[in-house]
């Protein structure tokens, strides 16, 4: 296990002049390839992918500041990582004698280990559970097994000739609905209401192989592909509607905080945001050309961006360089806390430059133990609570006439 320092920390990542989003290297990873991303609080996340030939989970628990790098040395590369609660959580890909797995951790990631899944020459390229034991994972080439147990024991539930030749995504929406986006002649849609017995091909208006799929309910979801393909349903997948992405680059991941914002990425670092759920979007800046594979959002700020040799991450949705952000006026929504939770260091960062301030700090028992003002430093505010026990915390801010609360917790 390897303690990793980011060349940039995310108050970096927030106000940089020259890109909405910005490139963090971890370190020894400039070369990896990192196909996955996930968080499971805003402050703890994994990603995964392989580097020099060897399997590679990252792990933050302090919002990206710093990652704990878990290089495999039996396995070949992750494609997919997904956790069911703060604890629990897997990953599949291949290992270096070309055979597919999956690997589980119960301990927030410190260990992993393999689970039985059915012997394969290809790797597992997806996985999703729809709770703590019911889980599915699909190879490349389209065979989709299920669990009933957390991964304790699997069954084959789609052959690989059952209509997909390539199974690129697979989503399920509750234990019995389930959807599977690949790349037959048709750009292959298919979904199941039965845990995977049975499967229907979707009528869709593209004949482009699709690549991620997300869905937040049983009924609206939105899948992306090549040749800047978007596609969206609002009735469950029965019929799917084309929108206009404005871009023919090949879109390989997608995520939506609710039914109107939503990012999805792709290929020459191309990102594209929507605030109307796919009627418009709108290019932002990744500063790299690097294929980016996957993004989680962790709400409508904070994200982060995987890809070839990338680590993306922003706290403002992308949102406003820094060159923008003075034409725009104070907002309490570029107002955000971090690492939260905390050790006892923390950083406030605002979209006010260098405005006074002052603090007022209260206990989850309302005694005030802490006040603080002063002038802010290039958009930042720094205060400690090291010397105050484990608690839930209020921050009452006023920067201007703006007065916002916030609640951060020490551990």
């Amino acid at each position: 296990m390897t303690r990793i320092f980011l060349i940039l920390t995310l108050g970096f990542l927030y106000f940089s002049a020259n890109a909405q989003w910005q490139t963090v290297t971890p370190g020894t990873t400039s070369n990896a390839i990192l196909q996955s991303v996930f968080f499971t609080t805003p402050s703890t996340g994994f990603a995964v992918g392989s580097q020099d030939n060897q399997g590679l989970i990252l792990k933050t628990a302090d919002s990206g500041t710093t990652w704990t790098s878990y290089p495999t040395t039996t396995y070949g590369s992750f494609s997919k990582v997904y956790f069911t609660s703060l604890s629990t959580g897997y990953v599949s890909g291949i290992d270096d004698n070309n055979n597919g797995i999956v690997l589980k951790t119960t301990d927030t990631g410190k260990l992993w280990t393999p689970l039985p899944v059915p012997s394969t020459s290809f790797a597992f390229y997806n996985i999703h559970f729809t709770d703590s034991l019911i889980g599915f994972v699909s190879d490349v080439h389209g065979t989709i097994y299920g669990t009933k147990d957390g991964g304790s024991t699997w069954a084959g539930v789609a052959g690989s000739s059952w209509g997909l030749n390539s199974t690129n995504s697979l989503v399920f929406v509750d234990a019995q609905t389930g959807f599977a986006f690949g790349n037959d002649i048709y750009g292959g849609i298919q979904k199941t209401s039965n845990s995977g017995t049975s499967w229907v091909t979707q009528t869709h208006p593209t004949t482009h192989t699709l690549r991620a799929a997300h869905f937040i309910d049983t009924i609206k979801g939105w899948a992306v592909g090549d040749s800047g393909t978007i596609l969206s349903t609002i009735d469950g997948g029965t019929s799917w509607n084309q929108q206009v992405s404005g871009t023919t680059e090949d879109l390989q991941g997608i995520f939506f905080t609710n039914q109107d914002i939503g990012i999805t990425v792709g290929k020459s670092g191309i990102i594209l945001k929507t605030k109307n759920g796919g009627t418009t979007w709108s290019t932002q800046s990744s500063n790299t050309t690097e294929t980016l594979y996957a993004i989680h959002l962790v709400d409508s700020n904070i994200g982060y961006i995987v890809g070839s040799k990338t680590l993306l991450g922003t706290l403002n949705g992308g949102g406003y360089p820094l060159s923008t952000r003075n034409y725009i006026g104070l907002n309490s929504d570029f107002i955000h806390i971090y690492p939260n939770p905390s050790k006892g260091i923390y950083r406030i960062a605002t979209n006010d430059q260098n405005g006074s301030y002052k603090i007022a700090i209260r206990s989850s028992m309302g005694q005030t133990v802490m006040k603080k003002e002063g002038i802010i430093t290039d958009g930042f505010i720094e205060f400690s609570l090291e010397d105050k026990p484990c608690d839930i915390y209020f921050v009452h801010l006023e920067i201007g006439n703006i007065n916002v609360t916030r609640k951060i917790l020490k551990d």
